[in-house]
């Protein structure tokens, strides 16, 4: 499923640019404003972290040239 069927594309775009320093549920919400829920915040970092170990394993997986 795709991402953007659950958060609309820019509350994505807001709470990945919210990321940085601390990147606490709390303090990410905090710089977002009440109009973000925790549950928005936290599928947004889970699909990032699923992208980045996507792109992990591809690397790996990927033969040497």
């Amino acid at each position: 499923m795709k991402l953007d069927r659950l958060v609309p594309q820019e509350k994505i775009a807001s709470i990945l640019s919210a990321l940085g320093g601390d990147s606490s549920l709390t303090a990410i919400r905090k710089r977002l404003g009440s109009e973000y829920s925790y549950g928005e915040i936290r599928l947004v970092l889970a699909h990032r972290d699923f992208l980045r170990e996507k792109q992990m394993n591809e690397v790996v997986q990927s033969p040497d040239l």
